[in-house]
């Protein structure tokens, strides 16, 4: 697969070598929307998508069907999947499940918690700062770094089921997350939320690790309509 396209969405994609080439062409989709390249509201064209990244149908179809389960694309009857556009009502909305979900995930997190777990969470940190330190980082590639942090550090919690949840959430919410990511000074602001998190871990602070979490989604509730307002009026 020496195709250009593949290729390039291809190295944004974080540990690729890990990853099945469904998962791929999923991470490579959501790149596509992300970049405008597939537009809010469009019909998604399997076939052409399988043409561009020199793959089979199956792959994307698989890819299509899961991205439909984060509520980032959606089928019409008889026309196929399209890139489903949020109302601010409905982003709204996501970041209110968000905090309940990822406030109780933390929770777990705190009771099970091991000294195993935060060496491999601070490693992930260590390597995120790796990747930051020195080099610019788009808003993309930051979201992912950012999402790899979270994600790890709720599994934890020992509930895949919720920890599902929260992914699709994210997944939801990442074409608009991403345009958060591009703020500037974002990346230091990350570095510096990561490392509270890993003190509550080491501490085993669950109220702390609670509230730091609440303020960091209230944070995003406030700004993120802002930042879709002035997307979408940007397609307009």
């Amino acid at each position: 697969m020496n195709n250009e396209l593949f290729s390039k969405y291809e190295n944004v994609i974080l540990d690729s070598n890990h990853k099945t080439l469904s998962d791929k062409v999923y991470d490579m989709v959501l790149n596509l929307i992300v970049d405008g390249e597939l537009e809010l509201n469009q019909r998604i064209n399997p076939d052409d998508i399988a043409k561009s990244f020199n793959v089979s149908r199956t792959p994307v179809r698989e890819a299509l069907k899961s991205l439909e389960k984060t509520g980032l694309v959606h089928f019409k009857s008889y026309t196929g999947a399209y890139v489903r556009k949020l109302t601010i009502k409905e982003i709204e909305e996501i970041y209110i499940i968000r905090m309940q979900l990822e406030t109780f995930a933390l929770e777990m997190v705190i009771e099970n918690v091991t000294q195993e777990d935060i060496e491999t969470i601070s490693s992930i940190q260590n390597e995120i700062e790796k990747r930051l330190d020195g080099t610019p980082v788009n808003g993309k590639k930051l979201y992912y770094l950012n999402e790899k942090f979270h994600m790890e550090m709720y599994k934890i919690s020992q509930m895949p089921k919720l920890c599902e949840m929260i992914e699709n959430l994210w997944t939801n919410l990442s074409l608009y997350r991403i345009l958060l990511a591009g703020k500037k000074d974002y990346s230091e602001e990350i570095r510096i939320e990561h490392r509270k998190y890993i003190d509550c871990l080491i501490k085993r602070d669950k109220d702390e690790i609670v509230s730091i979490t609440k303020k960091n989604l209230l944070n995003h509730l406030e700004h993120v309509p802002e930042l879709v307002n002035k997307y979408y009026k940007s397609l307009d």
